[in-house]
Protein backbone atom coordinates (compact mmCIF):
# COMPACT_ATOMS: atom_id res chain seq x y z
CA UNK A 1 0.00 0.00 0.00
CA UNK A 2 3.03 2.32 0.82
CA UNK A 3 4.60 1.60 -2.51
CA UNK A 4 1.42 2.77 -4.16
CA UNK A 5 1.63 5.81 -2.12
CA UNK A 6 4.69 6.77 -3.01
CA UNK A 7 4.34 5.88 -6.70
CA UNK A 8 1.57 8.18 -7.02
CA UNK A 9 3.36 10.56 -5.03
CA UNK A 10 6.22 10.31 -7.55
CA UNK A 11 4.09 10.79 -10.39
CA UNK A 12 2.98 13.76 -9.14
CA UNK A 13 6.29 15.49 -8.61
CA UNK A 14 7.09 14.37 -12.28
CA UNK A 15 4.22 15.55 -13.66
CA UNK A 16 4.85 18.91 -12.13
CA UNK A 17 8.25 18.99 -12.85
CA UNK A 18 6.64 18.26 -16.53
CA UNK A 19 4.56 21.42 -16.17
CA UNK A 20 7.05 23.87 -13.91
CA UNK A 21 9.96 23.69 -16.07
CA UNK A 22 8.99 25.04 -19.62
CA UNK A 23 7.32 27.97 -17.89
CA UNK A 24 9.85 28.76 -15.99
CA UNK A 25 11.95 28.91 -19.28
CA UNK A 26 9.23 30.91 -20.63
CA UNK A 27 9.60 33.51 -17.52
CA UNK A 28 12.84 33.39 -17.84
CA UNK A 29 13.35 34.72 -21.65
CA UNK A 30 10.50 37.04 -20.66
CA UNK A 31 12.53 38.50 -18.00
CA UNK A 32 15.87 38.35 -20.25
CA UNK A 33 13.58 40.61 -22.43
CA UNK A 34 12.48 42.83 -20.66
CA UNK A 35 15.76 43.49 -18.92
CA UNK A 36 17.60 43.74 -22.43
CA UNK A 37 15.09 46.27 -23.30
CA UNK A 38 14.52 48.35 -20.16
CA UNK A 39 18.75 48.95 -19.86
CA UNK A 40 18.17 49.78 -23.61
CA UNK A 41 15.88 52.48 -22.94
CA UNK A 42 17.86 54.19 -20.22
CA UNK A 43 20.92 54.25 -23.15
CA UNK A 44 18.81 55.60 -25.51
CA UNK A 45 17.51 58.12 -23.34
CA UNK A 46 21.29 59.10 -22.27
CA UNK A 47 22.25 59.17 -25.88
CA UNK A 48 19.77 61.70 -27.07
CA UNK A 49 20.54 64.10 -24.15
CA UNK A 50 24.48 63.86 -24.87
CA UNK A 51 24.54 62.97 -28.84
CA UNK A 52 26.43 60.42 -28.05
CA UNK A 53 25.93 57.22 -29.43
CA UNK A 54 28.75 55.15 -27.61
CA UNK A 55 26.17 55.90 -24.81
CA UNK A 56 24.31 52.67 -25.66
CA UNK A 57 27.55 50.40 -24.98
CA UNK A 58 26.50 47.08 -25.03
CA UNK A 59 22.66 47.55 -25.17
CA UNK A 60 22.61 47.83 -28.50
CA UNK A 61 24.25 45.71 -31.39
CA UNK A 62 25.70 47.34 -34.55
CA UNK A 63 22.91 47.50 -37.12
CA UNK A 64 20.64 48.86 -34.24
CA UNK A 65 23.71 51.23 -33.22
CA UNK A 66 24.00 52.39 -36.74
CA UNK A 67 20.00 53.92 -37.11
CA UNK A 68 20.43 55.34 -33.82
CA UNK A 69 23.85 57.21 -34.69
CA UNK A 70 21.90 58.30 -38.38
CA UNK A 71 18.95 60.23 -35.70
CA UNK A 72 22.03 61.14 -33.80
CA UNK A 73 23.58 62.74 -36.68
CA UNK A 74 20.01 64.33 -37.66
CA UNK A 75 19.75 65.85 -34.19
CA UNK A 76 23.38 67.27 -34.19
CA UNK A 77 22.51 68.93 -37.75
CA UNK A 78 19.22 70.74 -36.20
CA UNK A 79 21.26 71.85 -33.77
CA UNK A 80 19.17 70.00 -30.74
CA UNK A 81 18.84 67.29 -28.07
CA UNK A 82 16.59 65.18 -26.79
CA UNK A 83 15.37 65.14 -23.12
CA UNK A 84 13.80 61.96 -23.02
CA UNK A 85 12.06 59.29 -20.13
CA UNK A 86 10.62 56.12 -20.85
CA UNK A 87 7.08 56.59 -18.42
CA UNK A 88 5.61 52.81 -19.12
CA UNK A 89 6.82 49.68 -20.67
CA UNK A 90 4.63 46.79 -20.93
CA UNK A 91 6.00 43.90 -22.69
CA UNK A 92 2.86 42.14 -24.42
CA UNK A 93 4.60 38.55 -25.76
CA UNK A 94 7.98 37.35 -26.11
CA UNK A 95 9.34 34.90 -28.77
CA UNK A 96 12.61 32.91 -28.25
CA UNK A 97 14.35 31.19 -31.64
CA UNK A 98 17.44 30.53 -30.41
CA UNK A 99 19.71 32.56 -30.61
CA UNK A 100 17.12 35.34 -31.53
CA UNK A 101 14.64 36.63 -29.22
CA UNK A 102 11.76 38.98 -30.05
CA UNK A 103 10.04 40.82 -28.11
CA UNK A 104 6.52 42.63 -28.71
CA UNK A 105 6.95 45.86 -25.75
CA UNK A 106 4.06 48.81 -25.84
CA UNK A 107 6.11 51.86 -24.44
CA UNK A 108 4.83 55.47 -23.49
CA UNK A 109 8.11 58.18 -23.71
CA UNK A 110 8.14 61.90 -22.64
CA UNK A 111 10.48 63.97 -24.28
CA UNK A 112 10.79 67.79 -25.45
CA UNK A 113 14.12 68.93 -27.74
CA UNK A 114 16.66 71.71 -26.63
CA UNK A 115 18.84 73.93 -28.15
CA UNK A 116 22.31 72.86 -28.09
CA UNK A 117 23.96 75.56 -27.26
CA UNK A 118 21.17 77.50 -25.25
CA UNK A 119 19.85 74.59 -23.69
CA UNK A 120 16.63 76.22 -24.23
CA UNK A 121 13.70 74.11 -24.44
CA UNK A 122 12.31 74.08 -27.85
CA UNK A 123 8.33 73.49 -28.03
CA UNK A 124 5.81 71.62 -25.76
CA UNK A 125 6.71 68.64 -23.69
CA UNK A 126 5.17 65.62 -26.13
CA UNK A 127 4.10 62.12 -24.40
CA UNK A 128 4.58 59.33 -27.56
CA UNK A 129 2.62 55.79 -27.02
CA UNK A 130 4.10 53.27 -29.57
CA UNK A 131 4.29 49.49 -29.75
CA UNK A 132 7.86 48.11 -30.91
CA UNK A 133 9.09 44.71 -32.44
CA UNK A 134 12.81 44.30 -30.42
CA UNK A 135 14.96 41.40 -32.13
CA UNK A 136 17.44 40.72 -29.46
CA UNK A 137 20.36 38.56 -29.98
CA UNK A 138 23.41 38.02 -27.36
CA UNK A 139 25.68 40.96 -27.18
CA UNK A 140 29.23 41.29 -26.41
CA UNK A 141 28.87 40.96 -22.60
CA UNK A 142 26.89 37.72 -23.06
CA UNK A 143 22.95 39.09 -21.93
CA UNK A 144 20.83 40.30 -24.44
CA UNK A 145 20.93 43.36 -27.05
CA UNK A 146 19.12 44.94 -29.25
CA UNK A 147 19.50 44.11 -32.85
CA UNK A 148 16.95 45.90 -34.30
CA UNK A 149 13.67 48.34 -32.76
CA UNK A 150 10.61 49.10 -35.42
CA UNK A 151 7.35 50.88 -34.56
CA UNK A 152 4.81 48.24 -35.32
CA UNK A 153 1.43 49.32 -37.57
CA UNK A 154 -1.26 48.04 -35.99
CA UNK A 155 -2.06 45.42 -38.47
CA UNK A 156 1.63 44.26 -37.94
CA UNK A 157 1.11 44.46 -34.25
CA UNK A 158 -2.21 41.93 -34.89
CA UNK A 159 -0.30 40.17 -37.06
CA UNK A 160 2.41 39.48 -34.32
CA UNK A 161 0.42 38.74 -31.39
CA UNK A 162 -1.28 36.07 -33.67
CA UNK A 163 2.13 34.04 -34.36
Amino acid sequence: MKSKWLIIGLLGVIVALVVAIPLAIRYSRYQEARSAVARYAIALDATLAELRPQSLGATALQRETGRVTSYVTLLWGRNVYVDAELLEMDVLRVRSEDPTVTAIVRERWRYVEHDRRSREQLGDEETEDNTLRYTLLPGTDGRLAVYLSEILEPEELQAELEK
